[in-house]
């Protein structure tokens, strides 16, 4: 027998989304629109040092394009400037195909540590961006960005987060050997484990 509240949730489930919903989706849509703007940001970042062109801003703070510069302060100068941008595009590239893989399969499927790794690592990267307050110097387009990316990604992990599947053994993080049937498996995860650390010692490093 069919009841009336058992009519309005199939109706409700049944219903169409609206203009809202529909846009956010799940929420993988804008987390997925924020991993093709890093790697895009990335791309342009690399684009800039292969041309060896300055940005706007940088020219108008130095009072100096590159070529000018080379020839006031040096070439050894500008090189190290384009090879700090190249590797921060390099890390918004890397970034943006991994925040891309983690919506794409591990999110979709329900991984708990996928939400909780974009959720870190996205808290971590937008509040990077407040230390160059300290600096004395505004990006204005580097300060741009993460205004235009922020609410994204906060609507993309809230809505996502129903996405998570109970965490299977209480809830605890998997051990370095859990799921490797092989020891190459094992010390493959460990080195990459230890990999991992290395790059966020860096990071704090700079």
């Amino acid at each position: 027998m069919v009841t009336n509240s058992d009519a309005s949730k199939n109706a409700e489930t049944t219903a169409e989304p609206g203009l809202w919903e529909g846009w956010l989706g799940d929420g993988r849509f804008p987390l997925a629109v924020v991993a093709l703007c890093l790697g895009g940001a990335g791309v342009f970042a690399l684009f800039l040092c292969a041309t060896g062109h300055f940005l706007p801003h940088d020219v108008a703070w130095l009072g100096a394009d590159a070529e000018l510069l080379k020839r006031l302060a040096g070439p050894e100068v500008v090189a190290f400037m384009f090879h700090d941008r190249a590797a921060f595009g390099g890390a918004l590239l890397a970034i943006g195909v991994l925040y891309g893989w983690l919506v794409r399969f591990p999110l979709t499927a329900g991984e708990r540590w996928a939400w909780w790794m974009l959720a870190i690592s996205g808290g971590l990267g937008f509040a990077s961006f407040l230390t160059y307050l300290g600096t004395g110097y505004l990006d204005t387009w580097h300060g741009g960005a993460p205004l235009g990316l922020l609410p994204r990604s906060v609507l993309g992990m809230w809505r996502c987060r129903r996405l998570r599947l109970p965490a299977a053994g209480g809830g605890r993080w998997r051990g370095w050997g859990a799921g490797c049937t092989l020891t190459t498996e094992r010390w493959g995860r460990r080195l990459l484990t230890f990999y991992g650390a290395g790059v966020v010692l860096a990071g704090l490093a700079i």
